[in-house]
Parts: C-alpha cells; sequence; structure tokens
C-alpha cells in the first residue's frame, strides 16, 4: 500500500515557464513498506522508492547525505580541543540526487545516537537504506539546521514505529515554525520496516526541521538517504510570470467575447 499526497497546479502556462518547479505550494510525500521482522531487512522496498520518485519529481533534484564519510560509532555532536563535548555534528550533503544541484551544509544534533556501519543484516530492525552507514536515533529530538534555506526536505526512516513511538516534524524558517506534521507510519507493526517522507514547500523556503519522537530510547528507529533541495534561482520569477501571462489572456479573451 502506498499514500501520496501530491498537489498540482492547474496553470499550464506557469509550469511549462518553470522546468523543475511542478507546483507552489507545500506538498508533503509517504510511501510505507511494512516490515518482515526485527531479523529481516527488506529487499524490496516499492511504496518507498515510489514516493521518493515523486519527492524528486517535484524538487529536480539536489543533495544527497547518506552518513558515509562520518565514523562507525559517532556520535550526533562533536568533541572540543578540552574534551567536552556540544550538541551538532556537521553534514556536507556531498552525494547528489536527480538533476543534482546546491551546495548547502548543515548540522544535526540529538541528545542520544549514533552513525552505524551494517554491510548486511540488521541491527535490532535496523539497517541502512543507502550504502553502508545510517543513523540510529535514541532521541527524543533530533534538529537539523541548514546554512542556506531549502525548499525541499526528504528522508528514510526505518524500522519506526514498531515500539509504540510517534515521529513527527516540524519545519521552521529560523525560529518561525512554518508547519508542524504528523508522520503517519504504522505504530505497533513487525519491525523492519521502510518509510520515505519528503515535503516540498516552493513559496516558504526553511533553514530548520526538527523530529520529534513520542517513544525516545524505547522506539530506536534508524535514518538514511536524506535528500535537500534549494530553490532554483529565477523558478518564482517566471513562475508568477507564467501566471501573469495566463490572467492577461483571459482577460483579453473576455474583452473580446465582449465586443
Amino acid at each position: 500500500m502506498i499514500t501520496l499526497s501530491i498537489r498540482r497546479t492547474a496553470v499550464a502556462a506557469a509550469l511549462l515557464l518553470s522546468p523543475g518547479v511542478a507546483n507552489a505550494a507545500a506538498v508533503p510525500f509517504f510511501g510505507h513498506d511494512l516490515g518482515l521482522g526485527e531479523n529481516t531487512r527488506l529487499t524490496a522496498t516499492p511504496n518507498s522508492d515510489a514516493a521518493r520518485t515523486a519527492f524528486i519529481a517535484e524538487v529536480g533534484g539536489g543533495q544527497l547525505e547518506s552518513f558515509e564519510s562520518l565514523e562507525h560509532g559517532g556520535w550526533a555532536a562533536t568533541q572540543q580541543t578540552d574534551g567536552s563535548w556540544t550538541l551538532g555534528r556537521e553534514l556536507d550533503f556531498a552525494g547528489s540526487f536527480g538533476t543534482g544541484g546546491g551546495n548547502v551544509t548543515g548540522t544535526f544534533s540529538a541528545r542520544t545516537g549514533t552513525v552505524h556501519e551494517l554491510p548486511s543484516g540488521t541491527f535490532s530492525g535496523r539497517y541502512p537504506t543507502h550504502g553502508d552507514k545510517f543513523f540510529h536515533s535514541q532521541a527524543d529530538e533530533i534538529t537539523f539546521v541548514f546554512d542556506q534555506a531549502i525548499h525541499g526536505f526528504g528522508f528514510d526512516g526505518i524500522d519506526l514505529g514498531d515500539f509504540s513511538g510517534q515521529l513527527t516534524v516540524d519545519i521552521y524558517d529560523g525560529d518561525n515554525l512554518l508547519h508542524a506534521i504528523t508522520v503517519p507510519h504504522a505504530i505497533d507493526g513487525l519491525g523492519g520496516d521502510v518509510l520515505f517522507w519528503g515535503f516540498a514547500d516552493i513559496e516558504n523556503p526553511f533553514t530548520k526541521v526538527v523530529f520529534s519522537n513520542t517513544n525516545p530510547g524505547g522506539d530506536v528507529f534508524a535514518i538514511d538517504q536524506m535528500l535537500i533541495a534549494t530553490p532554483v534561482p529565477g523558478a518564482l520569477p517566471l513562475l508568477a510570470t507564467g501566471v501573469a501571462a495566463l490572467v492577461w489572456a483571459r482577460r483579453r479573451r473576455a474583452a473580446a467575447e465582449g465586443q
């Protein structure tokens, strides 16, 4: 079963003038492949893949982070020269997807959780979906902050909800909350499931994404294959031009019919 929420504008002229920008509204994407138990890694995830493909079609392309450059056992924190630790770990988003593009970097922070390397099998239901590494989250909250505004964010969640945890996502521009969203994943199902959740908002780029888990430490899950997309320069002016052109054409036609 796949659940996708995809809306399209009816403004054909705007779409023609704005390749790669399919919709100027906020659009969520979701696909979920149910697990077969905590000892089984899914070999096919058609629902998650379809949702990811739809997300990529919406945003065009961007950058990918799958934790491959981080060391196994690394925390979502940085050790200082004096031996102390501060929350926050750099992410370079060095990979790409779709048409690629962007030079965004960011940080992620969580009080508990580490990077795991697992070429095969599962770690109590968790495993990577891209490469050999993933972030193993035990935290009640994970914060991703980007050094530039983005208009698209997506990720894979693995083994989520099998111990009654509910994931929510808050999206911010700076400290301004733009969206508060509950991810519609299964609760208390078999472990080892995989989901893709994504969000695109062309009109309202954002700089921070916060995950919250209602059962931290109990409902441990994995994060992998994070995708981010930055606004295409000039896309919104083109979109506005397309809308204006369509309105002008309709008015001209209406005037001609009234003569």
